[in-house]
């Protein structure tokens, strides 16, 4: 399921059988919805997690804190890349509003109004209280990974062959796969269309 930002709505969803990392690696999956929902949803642009160091970003959680509905986080200080004990990198936090519930949400770079990765993990502090604002991020090359997967798959080959020739366009592709590879698919479209 799916629960739409600023409302109650929760949105039944299912993940694509090539849109999944495995635990070990990433732990990310891509959901695609099994209804449409009540209002069109405002897509969030995907960008890059390089160069974002000592970025200010900003992320939108649901821990739990009593009658409320969701948490802003609108001042996470992005320190930079640090390698996990698997040697997977991750993204270093600073925010002492990232708690259990804010898990998956976007990490928004305010700067470039792009999404840069994607809320993993927050550390625990010891009683000492030192490093309580600590949290980590998947960096968004993960997810750019996985689309790239789903955009060689066999379904979205056949979406894009079922629409009409001239509603097929890099905006179209970039919005099915949310990567910036729309050139090869856009090639393979036409090379099976003899364009």
């Amino acid at each position: 399921y799916i629960r739409r930002f600023g409302g109650n709505e929760i949105l039944p969803a299912r993940i694509l059988a090539d849109g999944w990392s495995d635990c070990k690696e990433d732990d990310l999956a891509v959901l695609e919805l099994i209804e449409p929902p009540t209002e069109k949803p405002v897509p969030l642009q995907l960008g890059l997690s390089v160069n974002s160091q000592n970025s200010v970003c900003q992320s939108f959680g649901y821990p739990e804190i009593g009658d409320y509905e969701g948490l802003w986080d609108p001042e996470i200080k992005l320190a930079g890349p640090v390698p996990n004990r698997t040697g997977r990198k991750r993204l270093q936090l600073s925010s002492n509003k990232i708690k259990g519930g804010f898990s998956g949400a976007p990490l928004y770079d305010s700067r470039t109004n792009q999404v840069i990765g994607i809320i993993a993990e927050v550390y625990l502090p010891g009683s000492d209280g030192k490093l309580g604002d600590l949290a980590f991020a998947i960096p968004v090359e993960a997810l750019h990974q996985i689309l790239r997967q789903i955009s060689t798959s066999p379904s979205l080959i056949e979406l894009l062959k079922a629409m009409p020739e001239n509603e097929v366009g890099p905006n179209v592709v970039d919005q099915l796969t949310g990567i910036r590879d729309q050139n090869r698919i856009l090639r393979e479209w036409k090379e099976q269309h003899d364009i």
